[in-house]
């Protein structure tokens, strides 16, 4: 019967952790101790962290942005892209008279905040010879009363709806430097542009 018990205490022990006499664990059963993690592994598992939740994010939107077109594009947005000119303010006509009944014109607004802007009267009488600095200036003069360009930068206020023009150049140089705000509104491939005494028209350019 001692034998006996005397086995089973022996089997016992084999499966228990083993303990130092003074009640701790043996170094033989002591688990690893993991290092805990330096301040620079910390601050690129978190730009890790960061950098695949803004990509998560990303995907939402592309995926929201599938399912219900328009749905989350905000009217900024709308207005990047190419627009061909439609209609003109007739009331600018005495001042800008280069629109006609058939206007002939393009605005390009871009994502980063450019843009550029010209209107070509159609019509207009052919210098007698081709070059520019060789057109004698009477002829120079009439080209260029048919034509408005000029380009900058563009900023949009979605709170009262209004875009704001930077001109950095432009064929008239008294307008450089100056800025211009107006009212927009954009309807499918519409664009209107507002003014005191009335609008200009847009139709955007698709591929």
């Amino acid at each position: 019967m001692k034998r006996f018990c005397l086995g089973i205490i022996v089997a016992v022990g084999l499966t228990l952790p083993a303990f130092a006499l003074d009640g701790t664990r043996s170094p033989n059963n002591v688990p690893p101790v993991v290092e805990p993690l330096g301040s620079i592994q910390l601050q690129r598992a978190a730009a890790e962290l960061l950098k695949q939740a803004a990509q998560l994010r990303r995907d939402g939107a592309e995926l929201l942005a599938q399912a219900n077109p328009g749905a989350t594009v905000s009217l900024r947005d709308q207005l990047v892209g190419a627009w061909a000119l439609v209609s003109c303010n007739p009331n600018n006509q005495a001042t800008i008279p280069t629109c006609g009944t058939n206007p002939n014109g393009i605005q390009f607004l871009d994502a980063s905040g450019r843009y550029a802007w010209i209107i070509a009267l159609r019509g207009r009488p052919k210098a007698s010879i081709n070059n520019r600095s060789s057109v004698p200036a009477e002829e120079l003069g009439t080209l260029a009363r048919g034509l408005t360009a000029q380009f900058g930068t563009w900023s949009f206020n979605e709170a009262d709806k209004t875009i704001t023009y930077h001109i950095d150049g432009a064929l008239f140089p008294n307008v450089e430097g100056m800025e211009g705000k107006f009212p927009v509104s954009v309807s499918e491939d519409e664009l209107k542009i507002s003014y005191t005494n009335g609008q200009d028209v847009y139709r955007r350019i698709k591929k």
